[in-house]
């Protein structure tokens, strides 16, 4: 795995740690079509046409992937095929993970063929989870996958080199392992209190370290939240208990900067007060990050 910090004294919600860095994760759902899981109102259409995937998409035969060397996987309990470190499959294809079943995460990692050219940091298409190709290129692939108005779109993201002892990335950003497959991917890194991220996307805690995840929600202070990145950047979803006038089981509330004393919780959630993120001994850079709470 890859180094951590101390897990946070006040954790996000259980959905948030799994896949906050996909922001409302898209999932097949059980005709076909794509969506993303959970959202009110979301519905998905069918994943990018094979005009924007290549012709090879679909196979003579109708089938999704017959000739674009996707081996489907007919067993459930099946071994990975490659290895994401290795990046062993032949030549034109990348080992990436993909869902054995609908409205699953990937559970197990596939050799699927190079459809695409995209490059880290650049936007992409999706075919969707069950299907795991898209248009990055060999070195990446497309994350934080989201239905936009049909098509299942994200941002290209490069695969970690190196191997498990040594991972590597490009500066500014740092491997993280996603979903519940062992394949590491470059997140960019963030400060929670500087709020440093492109516009679109907030600094939030995805489970594992602090990262630019899109901003889906927008949701403001004491709102009902699902995924640590449902809240405006500068709030994180956690346990409403452990918030002041919460009224449901998760609610939004501010990140805070411990050097500044409690003032800026009070103002912003009455009885709150600003509380270490980190239970002990915070990663490097973070020290100073609170959230607040009881």
């Amino acid at each position: 795995m890859s180094k951590r910090g101390p897990l946070p004294r006040l954790l996000p919600l259980t959905a948030a740690l799994l896949l906050a860095s996909c922001g409302r994760p898209v999932q097949p759902s059980d005709d076909g079509s794509e969506t993303t899981n959970p959202g009110p109102g979301s519905a998905g259409d069918d994943g990018p046409s094979d005009d924007d995937l290549g012709d090879e998409a679909e196979g003579d035969d109708g089938d999704e992937g017959s000739e674009m060397g996707f081996v489907p996987n007919e067993d459930p309990h099946s071994p990975n095929e490659c290895d994401a470190y290795l990046q062993n499959c032949p030549e034109g294809e990348k080992c990436v993970p993909v869902a054995t079943s609908p409205n699953t995460f990937p559970d197990v990692l596939r050799c699927v063929p190079v459809s695409g050219s995209q490059a880290p940091g650049e936007p992409c298409i999706s075919a969707g989870l069950t299907m795991g190709f898209d248009d990055c290129d060999a070195d990446s692939f497309c994350y934080e996958v989201v239905d936009n108005e049909g098509e299942l779109t994200g941002t290209c993201r490069a695969m970690c080199t190196g191997g498990l002892d040594e991972l590597n990335c490009a500066p500014g950003s740092s491997c993280d392992f996603v979903f519940y497959v062992d394949f590491p991917l470059c997140l960019i890194d963030c400060d929670p209190l500087a709020q440093n991220c492109e516009a679109g996307s907030g600094c939030f805690f995805d489970g594992q370290s602090f990262r630019c995840l899109s901003a889906e929600g927008e949701l403001p202070v004491l709102s009902l939240c699902s995924f640590t990145n449902d809240c405006a950047p500068s709030l994180i979803c956690t346990e409403g208990e452990q918030v002041p006038g919460c009224m449901s089981e998760s609610c939004c509330t501010p990140f805070c900067d411990l050097e500044l004393g409690d003032s800026p919780c009070e103002a912003a959630v009455p009885g709150s007060s600003c509380t270490p993120f980190f239970s002990d001994d915070p990663p490097l850079g973070y020290e100073q990050v609170g959230v607040c709470s009881l």
